[in-house]
């Protein structure tokens, strides 16, 4: 019972981390995009994209982080296991993030010059 409360509770944190990520960076991403791209389509592609890499993302980290503790195990082994999880998840959206900060950057760079001239 506690590796199915261990792994729902990861789940939550993980996903939820996600959606706050993606309205965090939501609003600002799409009024960037839609400054220098000019195409609806295009705004909607990356952030859709931008929405489905986080859910990848989020459900690579848990699907990593396997619960396998024995009955009668302390309780900081369960919050160990949860923290090694939320580790993981941490990492992949750190290193995302990153990465797509670099395309959208390079992105804005080439068009904003392309749009000028």
């Amino acid at each position: 019972m506690a590796n199915i409360a261990g792994f729902m509770m990861l789940f939550l944190i993980s996903a939820g981390m996600a959606v706050m990520v993606y309205f965090l960076f939501r609003k600002p991403l799409k009024g960037l995009l839609k400054a220098v791209i000019k195409l609806p389509a295009a705004t909607t592609f990356y952030l859709r994209m931008f929405l489905i890499c986080l859910s990848f993302l989020t459900l690579s980290a848990i699907l990593q982080t396997t619960f396998d503790l024995e009955k009668g195990k302390p309780f900081m082994e369960f919050v160990w296991k949860l923290g090694s999880g939320l580790s993981t998840f941490f990492g992949n959206i750190s290193i995302f993030l990153l990465v797509y900060l670099f395309l959208i950057t390079i992105l804005v760079v080439v068009l904003r010059r392309k749009n000028v001239q």
